[in-house]
């Protein structure tokens, strides 16, 4: 429940009812969750940074930008979250405003953080 381990104890077995009990976080609240890819202008020299934000190093606003050269965009990225009884569905588009190098891309990643010693 809301990115945490909870216990869920019943409150009106008749009704269903339930109360949840939070345990721990279990995502890191400093990691996008969808897509981050490690990236650099090609043939720049600067080093890769993660895009869109992902090791809370600030790299995406209104587009997504290299910090050591915030003047030029890299990337336009969209994502769309929907969700439904049938579960959530995330759509993400990343369209490259220039010739980037990856190094490494992650997709619709669970960063979780280890559960403390109860």
């Amino acid at each position: 429940m809301s990115g945490s381990v909870s216990v869920m104890l019943p409150v009106n077995p008749p009704s269903g009812a339930v109360h949840a009990s939070k345990q721990f976080d279990v995502l890191h609240s400093w990691s996008n969750k969808e897509l981050a890819f490690s990236v650099m202008p090609a043939g720049s020299g600067l080093p890769s940074q993660w895009l869109p934000e992902h090791v809370n190093v600030g790299t995406v606003y209104a587009v997504g930008r290299h910090p050591s050269d915030p003047g030029n965009p890299l990337a336009e990225i969209d994502c769309v979250h929907t969700a439904s009884a049938s579960g959530v569905s995330v759509k993400s588009k990343v369209k490259w405003l220039g010739p980037v190098t990856i190094s490494t891309g992650y997709d619709m990643m669970f960063p979780v953080a280890a559960a403390p010693r109860l």
